[in-house]
């Protein structure tokens, strides 16, 4: 037997695996330059500030990124661990946050949140990092934030896809968007990689919803999870949600609904154009299947021992998921924070099919209530956009997440609780609530849903005991109705003095439980600033009876100061609309309660209206019980756009104590209003 031809083969075959090998090397320095540097991510950190990609002073770069993220686990010792859950195609390391109050709780929600899976999108981590920063910081002073972290695992991954986010920061105009992987070395420096979001092992390969030419920008790789990205991802996600919920065949069984008991959560945060969007069936699916396919040119060719085509039609063309009533609900909540509009199937809105992505995969393989935003006006976003439009509006959105992220097909479907005051007396802690099955759902641009037209039946209290963790019926207090709202009386006996924490969740008439909500009740007499803040009144020199003396001034330069913040949406800003230290109010309202032994007040404040509405800013007051109206305010009435300083309202009342609010409901995102240099004068009749 002559060898001579066989031993050419070999060696024509060492050759171009060689050289191959090579090509893959320059491809990958040239794509992802800084992959070599040594880098000492925690052991080298030691101050607070950090590198921005350039031109952009509002958003870390990876590096600045990965330190920042190093320095919260250094910060936050008992909240926050990270760890490799892989590499990337150029072995850099992808790295997960956790973040939890360890050993809290046995059994907690799990949220799972992505970012950076397109390269060229920059807005996405840099949100995820302030989500981080916010909970983190807000862990022990805000009650809804507490209790979340003690009953939720928030798993984070800022970038999906590290090398692609290097090549677009390194290299801005290419508008890198996949992976660095070269392929077959076919296409240009500025089109080669895989689409990370077509290259998940749920109905890949549809070509309505990813392209097969690998220099396209949708390219969707040679086989389900040829990347290790995607590998890293879903392996990542496997470990954290529970293997029981899943279907033995998902595509066999994508007709058939989860349920309402699954848990947890995912979302896939991307930029840019201001949708929600959850669990959308491909249209007309057309998959192909490859194992070491080849490719030609730019034609997709399957010649290779052990390729097959398989193309199969599915009915569902735009459809709705099984679950849609649960998931659809879920995706109406969280735009009612940030106002976007809703991308899935069935819906107006529905955009175009996508295959293989995160969403779908997480949603049909392993069962998690699946969501995605598309935040922003543009890939590389201005810091004017992302600090006072996303921040604002995305940030509620993330925690509401969190919050139903244990049950979420359950707890979409139920009422949420709007407000939740409680006040400290003699007679024991006198808690008033108010709960809508459908200010969240029923978004506006979109029909009333079916899961918000219940009537809420009720509100029940726990006091310092978390809901979940109530055995029976032991520890709970059911409210009793009191016009619009719900009221109860909480005995003080045999309580500590100090903090406590006041669990709220409501129910609806088909017996729906909703997220639970709360606030801190201080029974020491010391300032409280979630339930209230006691603020004394002050007499300036040479003022006395007859006049006008100031009980409260408050510019909000340094946090909500005088007042306590209620409901989903109100943020503290420290600047905003040409003005340091605002407050905005889109679905909630500010409190300040005080002594006092006047019998008329004056109320003083500055006020600027997002939108030409008809929301109104309401002024009202109390001594106990029900709220009275004063006077309301709208941007349909006063020009929007611009600072209305001196707004005034006067009103009588005789009473020891008394209770101010502003309150005002914004039908979306894009309407609200911001308050600053409120001022509360009394005086003596």
């Amino acid at each position: 037997m002559n060898s001579t031809p066989v031993l050419l083969y070999l060696l024509a075959l060492w050759t171009y695996d060689a050289a191959y090998a090579s090509l893959r090397g320059d491809i990958q320095r040239k794509a992802y330059p800084s992959l070599h540097h040594s880098r000492q991510h925690a052991n080298a950190i030691s101050s607070r500030s950090y590198s921005n990609i350039p031109g952009f002073d509002c958003f870390h770069d990876i590096q600045g990124m990965t330190d920042a993220m190093f320095d919260l686990e250094k910060e936050y010792p008992d909240l926050v661990s990270i760890q490799s859950i892989g590499k990337s195609f150029s072995q850099d390391d992808i790295y997960a946050m956790k973040i939890t109050v360890k050993g809290k709780s046995s059994s907690k929600g799990i949220v799972l949140l992505t970012g950076g899976v397109h390269a060229r999108e920059y807005a996405p981590p840099e949100l995820l990092m302030r989500f981080a920063t916010d909970v983190l910081e807000k862990y022990d002073k805000d009650a809804d934030t507490t209790w979340i972290l003690e009953h939720t695992e928030i798993h984070i991954v800022f970038y999906v896809n590290p090398d692609g986010r290097h090549k677009a920061e390194e290299e801005p105009n290419t508008m890198w968007r996949k992976n660095v992987d070269p392929g077959n070395d076919k296409c240009s420096d500025s089109t080669f990689g895989v689409d990370i979001n077509r290259n998940f092992d749920f109905l890949w390969g549809d070509i309505n919803g990813a392209s097969k030419y690998p220099c396209d920008d949708d390219y969707m790789g040679t086989s389900p999870a040829s990347e290790p990205e995607t590998q890293a991802l879903t392996e990542y996600a496997k470990s954290l949600f529970p293997e029981a919920q899943r279907k033995s065949d998902p595509v066999g069984q994508m007709d058939e609904p989860f349920g309402e008991d699954i848990m947890g959560l995912y979302m896939d945060i991307h930029a840019y154009g201001g949708f929600t969007y959850y669990r959308k069936f491909s249209m007309n699916v057309l998959r192909f299947y490859s194992i070491n396919s080849k490719y030609v040119s730019n034609e997709f060719s399957l010649f290779s021992v052990g390729s097959s085509l398989r193309a199969a039609a599915w009915g569902h063309k735009d459809a709705k998921s099984p679950d849609n009533a649960s998931l659809e609900a879920l995706g109406r909540k969280i735009s009612s924070f940030n106002g976007y509009d809703l991308w899935a199937g069935g819906q107006p809105d529905f955009q175009y099919p996508v295959s293989g992505d995160t969403s779908d995969y997480m949603y049909a393989v392993l069962g998690v209530a699946s969501f995605g935003l598309e935040i922003g006006k543009a890939f590389y976003e201005s810091c004017a956009v992302f600090e006072n439009n996303i921040l604002p509006s995305n940030l509620p959105a993330l925690l509401y997440a969190a919050k139903v992220s244990k049950k979420p097909n359950s707890l979409a479907k139920g009422p949420d609780v709007m407000e939740l005051v409680a006040d400290i007396g003699t007679d024991g802690i006198t808690v008033t609530a108010t709960a809508s099955d459908s200010k969240l759902v029923n978004i506006v641009g979109y029909p009333d849903f079916e899961t918000g037209g219940q009537t809420v039946s009720g509100i029940t209290l726990s006091l310092d005991v978390h809901p979940d963790d109530l055995k029976g019926g032991s520890g709970k207090v059911d409210m009793s109705k009191d016009g619009n709202g719900f009221q109860a009386i909480i005995g003080t006996n045999g309580l500590s003095s100090g903090r406590h924490i006041l669990y709220a969740q409501a129910r609806d008439s088909d017996g729906y439980l909703g997220p639970v909500s709360s606030i801190f009740v201080v029974l020491d007499g010391s300032p409280s600033s979630p339930s209230s803040t006691p603020t004394g009144a002050t007499q300036s020199p040479g003022e006395g009876a007859g006049t006008w003396d100031t009980i409260v001034d408050e510019n909000f330069d340094s946090g909500y100061g005088a007042f306590a913040k209620r409901g989903v949406d109100v943020r503290h800003i420290s600047k905003a609309k040409t003005r340091d230290g605002v407050v905005r109010i889109q679905q909630g309202n500010i409190q300040s309660k005080f002594d006092t032994s006047y019998s008329q007040y004056n109320v003083v404040f500055s006020a600027f209206f997002r939108a030409n509405t008809n929301s109104k800013l309401c002024l009202d007051y109390r001594t106990k019980g029900t709220w009275n109206e004063v006077q309301c305010w709208s941007g349909e009435k006063l020009d929007p756009q611009t600072w209305h300083d001196d707004i005034s309202a006067k009103f009588n009342v005789d009473s020891t104590s008394l209770a101010i609010r502003f309150q005002y409901k914004g039908n979306n995102a894009k309407d609200y209003v911001f308050l600053d240099s409120i001022k509360i004068q009394g005086e003596k009749v």
